[in-house]
């Protein structure tokens, strides 16, 4: 379990035998992630990782000093974070720490990272061009660059679909979308067209674990006002995204018979969700308020969706869970919604 100490250090604490230990305090908000049988937590110090022998020692990364995030898998755990000048990543295949391998301008955009059970895959734009990078034993792959305009490319999403790897990402006021198939990467997919008065931004994909079908989401302008769409890839093409409604930084969870798209609706004064099944999107239905805003943009700087609302999926339900700061009383907390079938 995770929390803050309110300086912005995280503290973590473990359950074991059905006991909560004391809290380990970070050296920065941190970010905690686990692979079945362990779990580990990454700070400014570096990476500790937790057995059934309790927390091993501290694992210094040279370099990594911000924006840390950790993610765990079978086959080990990865490091996200920044250097002074750019994005960075190491990856642990359980015995041994891999070679730093920098991805792009720390202004730019945030990687995206994904495990496909054996490896792990980054797609960066970090620099303007999609490049993706895939762990290779206790190593890293030469970068593939994807996109094939000369325009600044923002926003990498990544996601698998079957033996598919699927890239999303932004570019010339557009989402483009490549699929890399049989060791190949297919021809550029466009779902969404030039039709509303500002570019695409923040795509994110899922994909359920079948791969009947994917979900693509993302934030857009449409008569001055930030959308949340939507686009679903049952077959072998894209439909026509769906406008969910007023809002921005959705995210997104899909399961075998449908998904769900969470997003900050209007003025940032509520958290929604629309259900995604395979012939279309429903509309969106307001699933809290957050009354204590007193202004938009105060509610904005203190519910960031991209870290703080998250989305899981078990059998045919759905679980939302987000972290929420209330101004009047200087006081956090967690809420949650739950969904039977992601109707309601």
């Amino acid at each position: 379990a995770g929390a803050s100490d309110g300086s912005g250090n995280g503290k973590v604490s473990v359950k074991a035998d059905g006991t909560w230990g004391g809290p380990l305090t970070l050296t920065s908000s941190g970010s905690v992630a686990g692979t079945g049988d362990t779990f580990a937590i990454i700070d400014d110090d570096g990476v500790r990782i937790h057995s059934s022998a309790g927390w091993g020692a501290t694992t210094p990364i040279s370099g990594l000093g911000g924006e840390e995030e950790l993610r765990g898998a079978a086959h080990g755990y990865l490091a996200l974070g920044t250097s002074s000048t750019s994005w960075v990543a190491n990856h642990f295949d359980g015995s041994t720490w891999s070679p730093q391998l920098a991805l792009g301008n720390k202004l730019g955009s945030r990687p995206a990272i994904l495990s496909d059970g054996a490896q792990w895959w980054i797609a960066t734009a970090a620099d303007g061009d999609v490049k993706v990078i895939r762990s290779v034993g206790a190593d890293w792959s030469a970068p593939e660059v994807i996109d094939a305009s000369a325009s600044p490319a923002s926003s990498p999403a990544v996601a698998k679909r079957g033996n598919d790897l699927v890239v999303a990402w932004t570019q010339d006021a557009i989402l483009h979308v490549r699929t890399l198939r049989g060791g190949a990467w297919q021809p550029e997919q466009l779902p969404v067209q030039r039709s509303h008065t500002g570019g695409a931004r923040d795509p994110v994909m899922a994909t359920s674990a079948g791969a009947a079908f994917s979900v693509a989401t993302w934030q857009q302008l449409s008569a001055g006002k930030w959308h949340v769409f939507a686009s679903i890839l049952g077959g072998g093409s894209w439909s026509i995204p769906t406008d969910l409604g007023e809002g921005r930084a959705p995210v997104a969870t899909v399961n075998a018979t449908a998904g769900v798209v969470f997003f900050i609706g209007p003025d940032a004064h509520s958290v929604r969700a629309a259900r995604i099944l395979p012939g279309g999107a429903e509309a969106s239905v307001q699933v809290a308020s957050l009354k204590e805003c007193p202004t938009p943009t105060f509610c904005r700087s203190l519910l960031r969706p991209s870290s703080d609302l998250h989305l899981a999926t078990s059998g045919s339900g759905f679980l939302a869970v987000w972290f929420y700061y209330h101004p009047s009383t200087s006081v956090g907390e967690v809420h949650w919604s739950k969904s039977a079938d992601g109707a309601s």
